[in-house]
């Protein structure tokens, strides 16, 4: 099972595997409760392979992960993010004999902004439509996020 620190990294983590311009469907976010006392391995960058971030993802990642579920000694896989390698995706192992100690708090339905799917050609016709004084200013402050 793999979840991530934050429910903005799951998302994007769930988002690059979407075709676009269709919206992901039924998407759903779950809370979870992992004992504090929970043993976690972290695997680092200077641990990963060179070229770990492209995709599809090389077989030597596979076999960090298969080794780590196989031994079976953590609850818990801390790895980073191949889309924002800052931060820490977390994976849980069914196996492992703390896994009786995970607990769903809460489930929502979730869905994304719809302009992180939408074609972008049409955002850029909309905004040149635009008239005004304030039409240059906030074209401005979009390029510059």
């Amino acid at each position: 099972m793999s979840t991530s620190e934050t429910l903005s990294l799951a998302a994007l983590e769930r988002l690059v595997h979407f075709a676009r311009p269709l919206a992901p469907p039924n998407l759903v976010s779950i809370r979870i409760s992992i004992p504090d006392k929970s043993a976690v391995q972290t695997i680092g960058l200077p641990d990963l392979p060179m070229d770990w971030r492209t995709y599809p993802a090389p077989e030597a990642l596979a076999g960090i992960g298969d080794a780590w579920y196989d031994a079976r000694k953590t609850l818990l896989l801390s790895v980073p993010s191949a889309v924002i390698p800052q931060e820490y995706n977390i994976l849980i192992n069914a196996e492992h004999p703390a896994i009786a100690a995970v607990r769903i708090l809460d489930a929502a339905a979730f869905t994304f902004d719809y302009r992180l799917y939408e074609s972008n050609a049409k955002d850029s016709r909309m905004r040149r439509g635009r008239r005004g004084p304030t039409s240059s200013r906030s074209q401005a402050a979009r390029s510059a996020c």
